[in-house]
C-alpha cells in the first residue's frame, strides 16, 4: 500500500476541494443559463398543404421550478384541420414531454391520449400536472372532458370524467379554471337549470364544494379563483355582447360560500380567456387574494390596478418609459407563491425600411416584439425587463432561483433565466 507524506495529502485534499468547487460553481451555471429545444425533434409536426385553419401541432405548457411540461397534439389525419370536414379537430393524439428545467434535457414521454385538438395542461401546486382532454367530436369516446392527474414524471395518478355542458341543446365546454396557486380548480357545467360549479383540490381531485346558480338568475359569470375567493362579472344587459368593454362589465367577488359582493371598477374583458394555464389573460388573482387586472383600455389610469376584494388599491404598479410604439397588450402573469407577477407589451414599429428600386417601391415591416415587465409584490416598480421575441404563444412565469420565463414560440420551447439586479428601465416611470 502506497503512504502519502502529509505534505502529498494535504494536497490531495486541496484538489479535491478546488474540484469540487468547480463542480458546484458548473451546477450553479447550469441553473441559471438558459436554454432551447426544438420541439420538432419530439414529435412537433408542421403541415403547410394544409387548407384548413391550422397548419401545425396544438401546444399546450406548464411550468414550475420542477419541471417544464408541454402537451403536443398532431390529428390521426391531416384533413381533420379543414374546417369544412364533418370530423374537424377530431381524434387527435396528445403526447406529454417533461423537461428539466435547469438543462432543458428531456426527462420523459407519455402517451399518447386520443382527444379533441383542444386540450390544457396545468400545474399543481405541489409539482403535478394536470392534463385536461376533450371529446366532442368524432366517436372515440362519450361526449365530456377527462381530466388526468399526473405525476411530475408524467405518470397517472387519477382520472376524472366530466359530462359536458349543453348550450342551446347542443353539447359544448365546461369552464375549468385553475387557481394561480396551483391549489384549486374550478369546473363549470352549464345546463337547463343553471350552471352547475364544483371546486375541488387539484393536487388530489377531491371535491371541496358545490353550488349551482340558477337559470336566470343573472349570478356573475367567474373568470378567475383563488383558493379562497371567486372573481365575477356581469355585462350589462343594455349592452350586446360585442366583445367591446363597457362601464356595465362590473366585478364582484365573493367567497366559496358568501354572497356576491361588488367591486368599486369595472374589468375588461374583451380579450379574457382561460388559456393558458392557470393564468387567465387580462386579469389574475394573487395568492394572497390580491385582483391584478389590466385596466379598461384606452382611458384606464392607471393602466394596471393591483386590488383588494374591498376595491382597496395595494399598490400602483409603474409602467417605465419604453420605446416608440410600445403599448400594454397582455397577458398577465403570475408565480404560484404570488411574490411576482409579470406583463406583456407590444412593441408594433412603423415602416421598418423603404427601399426603391429603379420603378419598384419595396415596402417591408419589422415583425412586433414582445417584452414582460415584471414586478415583486408591493413595490411599485418593475424588478426586470425580459426580450421575448416576436411570437409567443404560450409563456410561464416561473419562480425558482433565479426567476425563470419559460416560453413556447411555434416549434421552439425556451427557458429565459430572469436577471432581477438589472435596472427594468432606464428612464423615469410614465
Amino acid at each position: 500500500m502506497t503512504n502519502f507524506s502529509p505534505l502529498r495529502r494535504t494536497q490531495k485534499i486541496a484538489f479535491l476541494l478546488v474540484l469540487e468547487l468547480f463542480a458546484a460553481s458548473g451546477m450553479h451555471a447550469a441553473k441559471t443559463r438558459g436554454w432551447s429545444v426544438d420541439l420538432r425533434m419530439h414529435g412537433y409536426q408542421e403541415w403547410r398543404n394544409s387548407s384548413g385553419l391550422l397548419n401545425a401541432s396544438e401546444v399546450s405548457l406548464a411550468a414550475t421550478n420542477n419541471v417544464i411540461a408541454v402537451a403536443i397534439g398532431n390529428p390521426t389525419d391531416v384533413r381533420q384541420t379543414d374546417p369544412r370536414g364533418g370530423g374537424t379537430y377530431a381524434n387527435w393524439k396528445i403526447t406529454l414531454l417533461v423537461f428539466d428545467p435547469a438543462t432543458g434535457k428531456l426527462q420523459s414521454k407519455h402517451g399518447p391520449w386520443s382527444g379533441d385538438a383542444f386540450f390544457e395542461l396545468y400545474c399543481t401546486s405541489n409539482g403535478n400536472l394536470l392534463l385536461l382532454v376533450r371529446h366532442y367530436r368524432g366517436e372515440i369516446a362519450e361526449i365530456g372532458e377527462e381530466l388526468y392527474l399526473l405525476s411530475p414524471a408524467g405518470v397517472e395518478l387519477k382520472k376524472l370524467f366530466f359530462a359536458g355542458s349543453s348550450i342551446a341543446s347542443k353539447p359544448n365546454w365546461n369552464k375549468v379554471i385553475v387557481s394561480s396557486s396551483g391549489r384549486t380548480l374550478l369546473v363549470g357545467q352549464v345546463l337547463q337549470d343553471g350552471t352547475h360549479y364544483r371546486l375541488l383540490d387539484a393536487d388530489r381531485l377531491d371535491t371541496r364544494f358545490e353550488w349551482t346558480d340558477s337559470a336566470g338568475s343573472n349570478s356573475p359569470s367567474v373568470v378567475a379563483i383563488s383558493d379562497t375567493e371567486l372573481l365575477g362579472v356581469i355585462r350589462s344587459k343594455s349592452q350586446p355582447n360585442t366583445g367591446v368593454n363597457d362601464a356595465g362589465t362590473k366585478a364582484y367577488v365573493r367567497t366559496f360560500d358568501g354572497p356576491w359582493n361588488p367591486l368599486p371598477f369595472s374589468l375588461d374583458v374583451r380579450l379574457h380567456r382561460l388559456r393558458p394555464g392557470a393564468n387567465p389573460n387580462h386579469l389574475a388573482i394573487l395568492s394572497n387574494d390580491t385582483i391584478v387586472a389590466i385596466n379598461p383600455l384606452p382611458f384606464g389610469k392607471p393602466p394596471i390596478l393591483a386590488l383588494r376584494a374591498n376595491g382597496e388599491a395595494v399598490f400602483t404598479p409603474q409602467i417605465p418609459t419604453l420605446a416608440a410604439n410600445t403599448s400594454l397588450s397582455g397577458p398577465i402573469h403570475t408565480t404560484q407563491d404570488g411574490r411576482y407577477f409579470g406583463a406583456e407589451f407590444a412593441h408594433r414599429p412603423w415602416l421598418s425600411h423603404l427601399m426603391l428600386d429603379v420603378w419598384k417601391m419595396d415596402m417591408a415591416f419589422q415583425d412586433d416584439e414582445s417584452l414582460l415587465l415584471v414586478w415583486e409584490f408591493s413595490q411599485a416598480l418593475p424588478v426586470a425587463q425580459v426580450n421575448l421575441g416576436n411570437h409567443v404563444d404560450e409563456l410561464f412565469l416561473v419562480h425558482s432561483d433565479p426567476l425563470m420565463v419559460a416560453l413556447q414560440s411555434g416549434s421552439t420551447l425556451k427557458v429565459i433565466p430572469v436577471d432581477l439586479e438589472r435596472r427594468a428601465y432606464e428612464n423615469e416611470p410614465r
